[in-house]
């Protein structure tokens, strides 16, 4: 069979299934998410450290003919979460650009707006309660930053880091960016439960801590982290509390993490 025939084959076969699909991507110590609907709409939340931190995960997980990304969240403009969706908007038809409104002047934040201007790719900011919802079933609430937060500015621009609730049929899952635990205590007690958690700031101590998930359980974290990273990331102190709350973990830095869901029941690719 010839090569791009057989490659055609494959990825129909693979993305065929009706199944929903959230990746956590492996782009090294930043993060990076791609999320893919049972009939192929395609999200992306954050990029990575790199210019093609994401693309390189995109290629990975996106049938090859498909070069449309329905959405693109940046949760805030700090380089490990921005850098890579350089390369998304240069590679990718971008139909929706969302992010936070926090302050940032960086060289590298002012090339991605350079290029989205160029692009024609409007930039919209979000807000608490703005949703994504797809005809298959997909649905993604905003839950912070609140509008009342952004009346009363502040310097550290994760405070302003989205935070976005997933679910599809009976799957949910938690995404943080690197919102602070102070902002992410005060929602989860109306998140209650989620089956996948992703610790904030790469698992820093200040974005999780007892009372996170004193009204609100996970069945699964996933950590995104570099691997021997200079931070030191996950803290000792986020792990005794996974731990202690008997909640599995998986890291980025061992692969992109891969959960796949009919709606009703939920797995993670190679991990049975």
């Amino acid at each position: 069979m010839d090569f791009l025939l057989f490659l055609y084959v494959y990825h129909s076969l693979t993305y065929s299934d009706n199944n929903f699909r959230l990746i956590f991507c492996n782009v090294g110590q930043g993060d990076g998410i791609f999320i893919r609907s049972s009939k192929g709409f395609d999200i992306v939340i954050d990029g990575g450290p790199l210019e093609n931190s994401m693309t390189k995960c995109l290629e990975r997980h996106m049938p090859f003919w498909d070069r449309t990304i329905d959405a693109v969240f940046m949760t805030h403009p700090d380089a490990d979460h921005l850098t890579g969706l350089i390369g998304v908007v240069k590679s990718y038809n971008v139909k929706y650009f969302g992010t936070s409104k926090a302050p940032k002047g960086t060289e590298v934040y002012k090339e991605l707006m350079t290029l989205l201007d160029k692009k024609k790719i409007k930039v919209t900011w979000v807000f608490a309660g703005d949703k994504v919802v797809t005809s298959d079933g997909l649905q993604m609430e905003v839950r912070w930053p609140t509008m009342q937060f952004l009346s009363n500015p502040s310097d550290d621009t994760n405070d302003y880091s989205l935070v976005h609730l997933l679910e599809y049929g009976s799957f949910r899952s938690i995404l943080t960016g690197d919102v602070p635990s102070v902002y992410l205590n005060s929602i989860m007690p109306t998140v209650k439960s989620v089956d996948v958690f992703k610790p904030p700031h790469h698992g820093s101590k200040t974005g999780v801590d007892e009372f996170t998930f004193q009204h609100a359980s996970a069945k699964l974290a996933v950590i995104s982290a570099g691997k021997k990273n200079r931070y030191g990331h996950p803290s000792k102190e986020v792990i005794q509390v996974l731990e202690a709350k008997n909640i599995p973990y998986k890291y980025t830095f061992e692969g992109d993490v891969e959960i796949v869901s009919d709606g009703k029941e939920w797995r993670i690719m190679g991990w049975e």
